[in-house]
């Protein structure tokens, strides 16, 4: 496969009329076809009428989209003797893409073209017939694998199952705009003039759209099924993954629900803004500036460096389910592992007090992710009111962990008015803390020690940026990292969908999950407690998450959140979820080179002490001194290199976002570095080190410091050597028996 070798910025659109604000045309549009030429930096557009001007000015009203991405245009003439044919010339080559994208030529009828006659060209687009090009487009292997009309068909929320529901994935009506105005007040059935691939984000080349609109109209219908009893007994929830970042939702012109926030998931019963019968038509209106202000990880309008593409609008699963009246909105499940119990909390706002029974269970198929519960043989069961934490034993209980992540079957009833919710679940037995050895405050896992050996992932693709191309997809990153030896992943300013959880909690890893930052240099008071309120959320929303045992709050001083910033928000977490660690900066101090730097200061509080060091001596106990760190709490705080490493790797051209300006090394010396930096943190890790995160799992555009490529086709290491590294320093930093927790 081969790649452009220029710089493809997001800023194409494939549509089939012109984008809303573009001038009138005063005369027919005309049909039009396009293929590539023999230069393949050439596109000839042949029109169905012969036109006699196409001046410069008209250039800027061309787009090429190329398997999404936009190609600039450059010039085009009309053909000599050929009046019906202009031939367009761009900036670099236009190739073959893959099956599920589609190539574009649109013109927005500005700029003086004429036909005829003299009167005014009007709009046009046409799709590019790519397939006698050479293979231009960075995608990845599971391209192939996705079904079009429902691209993310497994169930959206394992922790939380039921046998009836319905994907609403798949291909909407869609519109970009330039005003807010354009989407304030939308009409029930908007004359939207293009398509978009939900839930892939706009920016993406799997969106078919491969183009960032600050507002934006999404348009399509659905039918109830006349099985699920919804307007009778049951009532019809929407449920949205998440929509980036404000988002307004609308059924047969009703608004529904509003949401803020592009990480978190959201829900509308939308019962009573159903017709009787037939189609009922869904919009959704979208508002994403992009705005460094808003908490959005490392999303930027213009990506450099260590920031990349947004990925703005719907880019999780949409879906519905019917349910009772009563029914159950989440379920939190706390294990106890000294007492082999479980407490479970079942949250109902439409059950206040409904009556709740609870029964575990193994089978085969634990947390297969399928909708109906699975069930098996019960081990024990309990019983309680919603809203209020009730306690089941379970005798002999199997402990979770990276070398065994065994989970156990949960389903749960709740009885209330005359019906009965059931839905199903599942967890894990494990439970994170602290414990001192030889003084040192240690991170454990089941009351035993461990050494949080992970790799930082960032949760970027090439085709689909947020949103990774499949299910399967999502699965193997996971898996890599296990096969590599890692038994931990820092999920890195980003907020997965809830499958990549539960595939975290399947395949064994613990996981750091930070909160997406805002970047800007300064917040407001009031962007600051939105920061805060929507960490919050995440934090909740989360809860029920095997694999999570440590939450990262703020990163290397992004933005200029305070210490008592810090401080306020880890409060604040620790009093939502007791059960799992805080590390309230990481990267507060950092050694890159050799030149240590106080970012910001120490918040003095939390569960972790976190420096990042991009050093050759990662040894962090010559800068706990007072300059750096609050010596008061070096007593109950475990140590954490929460980034290391970053050696760059420069892909092959097939393999690379854009051209690379790294060093080329040969994959045996990234493994030689690698190998030689987990063997020296050993020491460290004997010592007073309970962890630390290499940078990365995989490249992400701009950055080539992945251990895999970005399109995920190549391993830069030699697997068995990292392993082998991997397992001493895990067995290292285990003071008791390793092979009970750490795997």
């Amino acid at each position: 496969m081969r790649r452009i070798a220029t710089v493809l910025a997001l800023i194409g659109v494939i549509v089939i009329a012109p984008v809303a604000g573009a001038a009138a045309a005063t005369a027919p549009s005309l049909l039009a076809s396009a293929t590539v030429s023999g230069g393949a930096t050439s596109v000839v557009v042949t029109l169905s009428a012969p036109i006699t001007s196409f001046p410069q000015a008209a250039v800027r009203g061309l787009r090429v989209v190329n398997g999404g991405h936009a190609i600039p245009v450059t010039s085009a003439v009309i053909e000599p003797g050929a009046a019906t044919q202009l031939l367009v010339t761009t900036t670099a080559p236009v190739g073959r893409t893959a099956s599920t994208l589609t190539s574009s030529v649109t013109y927005s009828g500005t700029g003086g073209a004429e036909t005829v006659g003299g009167a005014t060209l009007g709009p046009f687009a046409a799709t590019l017939d790519t397939s006698a090009s050479p293979d231009i487009y960075l995608g990845t292997k599971w391209d192939s694998q996705i079904d079009t009309a429902d691209p993310l068909s497994d169930y959206p929320r394992p922790q939380l199952t039921r046998p009836e529901w319905q994907s609403l994935d798949g291909t909407w009506q869609f519109q970009g705009y330039s005003s807010p105005a354009a989407i304030a007040a939308p009409p029930a059935a908007p004359a939207l003039t293009g398509q978009i691939r939900v839930p892939y984000p706009m920016e993406s080349p799997l969106s078919g759209v491969a183009h960032h609109y600050d507002y934006s109209l999404y348009e399509r219908t659905f039918t109830v099924p006349s099985g699920w009893g919804v307007q009778s007994a049951n009532h019809l929830l929407l449920h949205f993954g998440a929509v980036d970042y404000d988002a307004a939702v609308y059924v047969n012109g009703r608004l529904v629900a509003t949401h803020t926030g592009g990480y978190t998931s959201f829900t509308a019963d939308v019962t009573s803004a159903l017709t009787a019968s037939g189609p009922q038509q869904l919009v959704v209106a979208v508002t994403d500036t992009v705005d460094t202000t808003q908490p959005l990880g490392k999303q930027r309008l213009q990506p450099q460096g260590i920031f990349y593409s947004p990925s703005s609008g719907i880019w999780q699963t949409v879906w519905m389910e019917p349910v009772p009246a009563q029914h159950i909105d989440q379920l939190i499940v706390t294990p106890d592992t000294s007492n082999d119990t479980i407490a479970v909390k079942v949250l109902s706002a439409s059950s206040p007090a409904g009556a709740v029974t609870a029964t575990v269970s193994t089978s085969p198929q634990t947390a297969d992710g399928r909708a109906a519960p699975v069930t098996g043989t019960p081990v024990a069961s309990g019983s309680g009111r919603a809203n209020t934490a009730f306690t089941i034993k379970l005798p002999h209980a199997r402990l979770w962990s990276p070398s065994d992540p065994f989970l156990y079957n949960l389903t749960v009833r709740l009885s209330a008015g005359g019906s009965t919710d059931t839905v199903g679940s599942y967890f894990g037995m494990r439970t994170f803390g602290l414990t001192k050895v030889h003084g040192i405050p240690q991170v454990t896992l089941n009351g035993h020690p461990i050494y949080l050996d992970g790799v930082l992932d960032q949760g970027y693709w090439p085709d689909g940026l947020y949103t990774a191309p499949t299910d399967a997809a999502l699965e193997s990153d996971i898996a890599q990292a296990k096969a590599l030896g890692f038994n931990a992943i820092r999920k890195h300013m980003k907020v997965e969908p809830a499958r990549w959880y539960y595939w975290a909690d399947k395949l064994g890893v613990i996981v750091l999950q930070d909160m997406p930052l805002p970047t800007a240099r300064t917040l407001t008071t009031a962007e600051v407690r939105a920061f805060q309120s929507q960490s919050r959320q995440i934090v909740s929303q989360l809860q029920d998450t095997t694999s999570i045992g440590v939450w990262i709050l703020d990163n290397e001083h992004f933005t200029d959140l305070s210490a008592a910033d810090d401080r306020a928000l880890a409060n604040t977490v620790k009093a939502i979820d007791p059960s799992r660690l805080i590390d309230a900066h990481s990267g507060f101090f950092s050694d890159v080179g050799g030149k240590p730097t106080l970012k910001a200061a120490d918040p003095g509080v939390g569960d972790i002490l976190d420096f990042h060091m991009y050093s050759s001596d990662l040894n962090m106990d010559p800068w706990l001194t007072s300059k750096y760190v609050d010596l008061a709490t070096l007593g109950r705080r475990a140590r954490l290199d929460g980034e290391w490493g970053a050696f760059r790797v420069a892909p092959s051209p097939g393999q690379s976002w854009n051209s690379s300006r790294s060093s080329a090394l040969p994959s045996a010396s990234v493994t030689d570095r690698i190998v030689n930096g987990l063997n020296q943190m050993d020491a460290d890790a004997r010592r007073d080190q309970s962890g630390s995160i290499l940078t990365q799992l995989t490249d992400v555009e701009n950055e080539d410091d992945g251990l895999l490529t970005y399109d995920r086709s190549r391993l830069k290491v030699v697997t068995a050597r990292v392993a082998a590294a991997n397992r001493r320093l895990i067995a290292a930093g285990t003071a008791e028996n390793g092979s009970a927790t750490g795997g």
